[in-house]
């Protein structure tokens, strides 16, 4: 079976062709080991294991390379600032090597408990020093680095295009953006490849260029050329590292190889907490440790992170995790049930088990679409027959999904304890305010049950509220882009196009939007494609009829129409775009077929808006809008 991956090379989703049939190469950029990984970091990696596992599905070996960064990392991202391991070696009062071996210990931890593999080769930046050496001298003689009082420079001048990976023009970029520490830098967008000592520097090695150490990038392309050749297959990270280290680990294979390193670039997206970014400002850093001393089984965040598309963001919330940690003991309870079942299959029901090994097996090649793969484990977690070939393929599809769903449930040592309002007569409930508790860290916690309640009566005009609001918005469209079936990209089209559908071609069927456009476009664009791919899909037998009785005029209106009205519940105003279509409906039209188009419209608008909302409240929006309400 085909296997397609969203490559951020080529900003396109393409079929997998891998280099050696039998084997595929992949490295993944590890951690800097100064600090606790995050649960945003561990997103990443979670993300990494399911792609390995799923190779692995489709019958592949894996020869998987992880680098730990040891070394070289300044506070920023750029070339300014001291080491990350020196900086918190300073303020553990620790050696660097000793910071080095604490945090990468809990590192491999975390990835345990999480029942994430160790990749095959497991490589750290301070025991290849002589390859990053080796590296920066082929580059100096090939011409693409520079000698400078304080370090060796990249010259991107060298390159006919930087950057290629992030596409950035640097040429737009407003100054400072890096900052020019060094003024015989002959760009400043050139970067360090070694980086000269001074003479208190705890981590330094003999060079040419006399005691020095590694920049933060030359480890990996000296790392993945060791291990895996002057070119591999897949590359993986978080998508924080397109802009710098992963654009820079091109410049620097291009220069000493001539070489792109990679074929297929895949990037994880961010996770927020409670809508907004993790900060150590905020409060609200977490580490698996703290899921653990909640109570929860670290898998129930692996579970978590399915619920949505690795390149899509992710909002964490502890509701979330509750929930998740309930829909993973009903997974394992399906499977402790079909173990022991005695139900006898027909030849129907075993067709119906084959159908949906196959509809798994597409979401999972088809660009690790996990939360499409979650509703075939659902639906045979829910089979109506018990039976042993049930838990069978169950236990096939946890081979991908590494939630260990042959173990048994653990036992809860207290029940989690939830917070309430008080109850009283009054004339408006949504014009009370929540009696707020406070949890051992201090913080406020309102009550669930009649939270629901005002957020049911009061939502709509919190809807409208907050419709301006950018945050609000990207929350709609990637709601909208998680309960699609096929895949949505976002590419730089022609400025007049804001988006398509395509579907010529069954099994590639997938919608475009133009990322040039602001997201209520995009929003409202990708409910007018949706409606094509619902209604007017030439593969989907149920609407074929819709097919074969409107013409091309009548679908546009259609497709509008239910994009206003979605949009239009949700606070969103796409009238001056959409009445351009309404208006123009030809008035020939039989009555009979435009009564039959208004109640298609009707039914697909109010499918649409239950499938959002059910996906907003499963990210636990209403709770975070009613309090975005509180902070207004």
């Amino acid at each position: 079976m085909d296997i397609y991956f969203y490559n951020t090379l080529t900003r396109k989703k393409e079929l997998f062709e891998p280099l050696d049939s039998q084997e595929i190469r992949m490295y993944s950029c590890g951690p800097t080991v100064y600090k606790n990984a995050t649960i945003g970091n561990m997103r990443t990696n979670i993300f990494q294991d399911v792609l390995r596992r799923m190779l692995r599905y489709n019958g592949y070996k894996i020869k998987h390379v992880m680098n730990i960064t040891d070394v070289g990392h300044l506070v920023s991202d750029g070339d300014e600032g001291e080491d990350k391991m020196l900086k918190s070696a300073r303020e553990e009062h620790k050696t660097p090597l000793e910071i080095a071996e604490h945090y990468t210990k809990l590192f491999f931890e975390d990835l345990k408990s999480l029942n994430v593999e160790t990749p095959e080769i497991v490589c750290k930046a301070t025991e290849h020093i002589k390859e990053m050496l080796e590296y920066v001298e082929k580059l100096m003689e090939n011409g693409y680095a520079y000698e400078t009082s304080t370090a060796i420079y990249f010259d991107i001048s060298k390159l006919d295009k930087y950057p290629i990976l992030s596409n950035l023009d640097i040429n737009d970029q407003k100054a400072g953006a890096r900052v020019d520490i060094d003024p015989e830098k002959r760009n400043p967008y050139d970067f360090a490849l070694w980086i000269k000592a001074p003479e208190n520097h705890l981590m330094k090695w003999d060079s040419p260029w006399g005691p020095s150490y590694p920049g933060w990038h030359i480890e990996c392309s000296a790392m993945g050329r060791k291990y895996l050749g002057e070119q591999f297959d897949i590359h993986t990270g978080g998508i924080d590292l397109i802009p710098t280290h992963h654009e820079n680990e091109i410049a620097q294979s291009k220069g000493a190889c001539g070489k792109i390193p990679a074929r297929y670039w895949m990037h994880g997206e961010y996770l927020l907490i409670n809508g907004g970014k993790m900060s150590k400002s905020l409060g609200n850093v977490y580490l698996v440790k703290d899921i653990i001393e909640k109570g929860y089984e670290p898998l129930a965040y692996r579970l978590f992170c399915y619920s949505s598309h690795y390149r899509n963001k992710l909002n964490f919330t502890w509701e979330g995790i509750e929930s998740a940690e309930k829909s993973l003991i009903r997974l394992r309870n399906s499977y402790q049930a079909n173990l022991q079942g005695k139900d006898e299959l027909t030849e129907e029901d075993k067709k119906r088990l084959a159908q949906i090994e196959d509809n798994f097996h597409k979401a999972i090649n088809d660009d690790l679409n996990m939360p499409l793969a979650m509703s075939y484990v659902w639906e045979l977690a829910k089979f109506e027959k018990k039976n042993l070939e049930v838990a069978k393929l169950l236990a096939k599809f946890d081979t991908v999904l590494g939630l260990k769903i042959d173990e048994k449930n653990q036992e809860k040592k207290e029940e989690k304890t939830i917070v309430g309002y008080r109850m009283v007569r009054i004339f408006d409930i949504s014009q009370t305010k929540p009696i707020m508790e406070k949890t051992e860290e201090g913080n406020e916690i309102p009550c669930n049950k009649a939270q629901k309640l005002i957020d049911s009566l009061s939502y709509l005009k919190m809807v409208n509220l907050w419709a301006e609001d950018e945050e609000f918005q990207e929350e709609l469209l990637a709601a909208a882009k998680d309960m699609i079936d096929i895949p949505v990209m976002e590419e730089e089209l022609s400025p007049d196009l804001g988006g398509y559908f395509r579907f010529q071609d069954k099994d590639n069927l997938h919608i475009v939007l133009n990322n040039k456009f602001g997201i209520t476009s995009r929003f409202t664009t990708l409910l007018h494609e949706w409606t094509h791919y619902h209604l007017h899909n030439p593969f989907k037998k149920e609407t074929e009829w819709i097919t074969e009785k409107f013409k091309k005029q009548d679908k546009e209106i259609q497709a509008e129409s239910v994009a206003y009205i979605v949009a239009k519940h949700f606070g969103i105003d796409s009238s001056p775009e959409s009445f351009k279509y309404v208006a123009s409906w030809p008035k020939e039209k039989d009555i009979k077929d435009l009564k039959t188009s208004m109640e298609i419209i009707q039914k697909t608008a109010a499918t649409f808006i239950e499938l959002i909302e059910t996906r907003l409240e499963t990210e636990g929006f209403a709770l975070k809008i009613h309090a975005w309400g509180y902070k207004r």
